[in-house]
């Protein structure tokens, strides 16, 4: 994880607080930068999730997989979810939505448990007031 880090500072990922990071800011990105961001991202929400796990009643790896983004054998890959959000990203009505909203949208819809219209409209929504 501390190589992770290193590897985002190295490459200019941490841009600070000021950086909205929505479709616009992940459309600059090098597919590389992408990886990363992707890679981090998701250890991040696991490694949250399963000191949680720990804590309170345990969460079966389903529950754990639908909740936080975390993969098993078998499920999303990191190319997929990179190939999703940037198609994702190729409408220009979605280019406001943060990045965790899109990551969340696109995981559903490969598990085959796409979001809503409405979810989608208030991604679009809250994106826009940033």
């Amino acid at each position: 994880m501390k190589t992770l880090l290193a590897v985002l500072l190295l490459t200019g990922l941490a841009t600070g607080e000021d950086a909205i990071h929505n479709g616009n800011f992940w459309r600059t990105f090098s597919s590389e930068m992408k990886t990363a961001y992707i890679v981090g991202y998701s250890d991040g929400r696991c490694d949250d999730a399963l000191k949680v796990s720990a804590i309170e009643p345990p969460l079966s790896a389903q529950q754990l997989s639908h909740v936080t983004g975390c993969r098993g054998a078998g499920q999303v890959t990191y190319g997929q979810l990179l190939e999703a959000i940037d198609q994702f990203y190729q409408n220009p009505s979605n280019r406001l939505i943060l990045i965790p909203s899109a990551y969340d949208y696109v995981t559903a819809e490969i598990e085959g448990r796409p979001l809503s219209q409405k979810e989608l409209q208030t991604m679009r929504r809250v994106g826009a007031s940033k």
